[in-house]
C-alpha cells in the first residue's frame, strides 16, 4: 500500500509537469507567432510564417496589427490544451481521492476515472475539429473557389482513439470490480 501511494506521488509531479510543460508550449509557440509580426527584420523564420501565416497581421512603425483571424485561430488553438489540462487536473484528483480513501474501487474514483476517459475523448476528437477549423481559418479570406475545408485524420488521432478507447475498457472493468466488490461486501 505504501509503494502505491508513493507511485501516486510520483504520478501526480509528473501530471504536474506535463500541465507546466503543455501551457509552456502553448504560451512560446503563440508568444513566437505574435513577436514574428511584431519585428521588422525579415529572417528565415518570420519569412515562414508570414507565408504559412499570410493576412494575419499588418505592421506600423514595427508595432504588430492583428486582425480578428489571428485571435480566431487563437482560441481555437487553445481548446486542445485545454482538455488536455483539465483531464489531467481530474487524475490528479483521482490520486488525491485514493490517497485519501487507500481504495481503488469506491464510486467518487469511478466518477473521478470516468471524467478522465471523457476529457481524453473530447481531446480525440478535437484533433481532426482542430486541423479543419485551422485550414478554413486560414483559407476564409480567399476569393471563393479557393477556400478550404480539409477533414484530416492521422495515424495519432487513430492512436489516441485507440488508447481512449483502453481508458473505457478500464473503467468498464473498474464498474464491474465495483458491483462485485459491493456484492462481497454484502455476502455474511
Amino acid at each position: 500500500m505504501a509503494l502505491t501511494k508513493r507511485y501516486s506521488y510520483l504520478l501526480e509531479t509528473l501530471s504536474l509537469l506535463t500541465i507546466i510543460f503543455i501551457i509552456g508550449d502553448f504560451f512560446i509557440k503563440w508568444s513566437y507567432l505574435f513577436g514574428a509580426y511584431a519585428t521588422t527584420s525579415a529572417n528565415f523564420f518570420t519569412r515562414m510564417i508570414e507565408h504559412q501565416y499570410a493576412g494575419f497581421a499588418t505592421t506600423t512603425n514595427g508595432v504588430a496589427l492583428f486582425s480578428a483571424k489571428m485571435v480566431t485561430l487563437l482560441l481555437i488553438d487553445s481548446i486542445s490544451p485545454l482538455l488536455l489540462i483539465l483531464g489531467i487536473i481530474q487524475f490528479i484528483r483521482l490520486l488525491h481521492l485514493y490517497r485519501a480513501t487507500g481504495t481503488f474501487f469506491s464510486i467518487a474514483s469511478l466518477d473521478r476515472y470516468t471524467l478522465v476517459c471523457r476529457y481524453a475523448l473530447l481531446w480525440t476528437l478535437y484533433g481532426p475539429l482542430n486541423s479543419m477549423l485551422t485550414t478554413l481559418i486560414l483559407t476564409i479570406s480567399n476569393p471563393p473557389g479557393h477556400r478550404v475545408l480539409e477533414i484530416t485524420l492521422q495515424s495519432r488521432d487513430i492512436a489516441h482513439a485507440c488508447i481512449v478507447g483502453f481508458f473505457y475498457f478500464v473503467a468498464h472493468i473498474m464498474q464491474e470490480a465495483l458491483s462485485i466488490k459491493n456484492e462481497i461486501d454484502l455476502t455474511v
